[in-house]
């Protein structure tokens, strides 16, 4: 089965306009599933029963993964053999059946300003990797940008004059503002920090490691819980934590929920409603 795991991965990119950390979870999935399958000997589509990716998901669930993972798992695992189905590889899929577990929905944590103050002030602004780590965390405040869209924006999304980004993936685009303060720590970045990081990497990249690279989304995890520690921050801090608080920071102030919709990407403001009892 492993021969289709490219052609499910592009299908899912041509076909239903799948963003590349999608692909990238649902890959990651279905690798830990081919692997628990050649365990029990089983190596081809018409081989897998329901019964042994029922065993995988119980499996997952003793293992101790959350229930939003196992959720995430059992889709990809439908939508592969589904897939498979179609292409008349497989009769019916083993998949059809399989269900995932119900999630709890915890709340979303929530940096107080203060603490959202101490984190953006921990960088050390005397180096190249502090100013790029500044302007990272002040823009991912206040924007709310997903991990994935900040660490994907290359230098022809940026518009300084204007103080705003365009923003495209699954087959949308948004444009996203920000203020004069965001854009002067961009600014710094720009003028004393890129230049020197940039080396003979990634010229078309905004956010560029210290090998001149752009910036993955694992590299940016580190840093913000490096510097959650560094500020003294006891909340769970992830960069999710930060679009949290940008949402609900922006609506006590009394930005127009209709706006901090557009500017989350949320297709439903039924979401951005969420935020105001926080």
């Amino acid at each position: 089965m492993k021969e289709f795991l490219d052609e499910f991965t592009q299908y899912l990119f041509q076909e239903r306009g799948a963003s590349q950390s999608t692909r990238q979870a649902y890959r990651h999935d279905l690798e830990g599933l081919l692997a628990f399958l050649a365990e029990r000997d089983v190596y081809t589509a018409e081989q897998v029963s329901p019964q042994e990716l029922a065993d995988y998901v119980l499996c997952l669930d003793e293992e101790g993964k959350s229930a939003a993972t196992i959720s995430r798992c059992v889709a990809s695992i439908r939508a592969f053999f589904a897939y498979l189905e179609k292409r008349g590889l497989l009769v019916r899929s083993p998949g059809e059946a399989l269900r995932p577990p119900k999630v709890v929905r915890r709340m979303p944590a929530v940096l107080t300003e203060e603490e959202a103050e101490r984190l953006l002030n921990a960088p050390d602004l005397k180096t190249p990797k502090g100013l790029r780590d500044r302007a990272m965390l002040e823009l991912l405040y206040a924007t709310g940008l997903r991990v994935s869209e900040l660490t994907g924006l290359r230098m022809a999304d940026l518009n300084q004059r204007q103080r705003m980004l365009i923003i495209q993936g699954s087959g949308r685009m948004r444009v996203v503002p920000y203020g004069k303060r965001c854009s002067r720590y961009l600014l710094r970045y720009l003028r004393a920090g890129r230049p020197r990081l940039l080396c003979e990497g990634e010229p078309e990249a905004l956010f560029l490691s210290c090998k001149g690279q752009a910036m993955s989304r694992q590299g940016f995890w580190k840093l913000i819980k490096r510097y959650g520690r560094e500020a003294g921050i006891r909340t769970e801090l992830t960069p999710h934590t930060m679009r949290h608080s940008f949402a609900v920071h922006a609506l006590r102030e009394g930005e127009d929920i209709r706006k901090v919709q557009t500017i989350l990407g949320h297709s439903d403001v039924a979401t951005t409603h969420g935020y105001i009892s926080l």
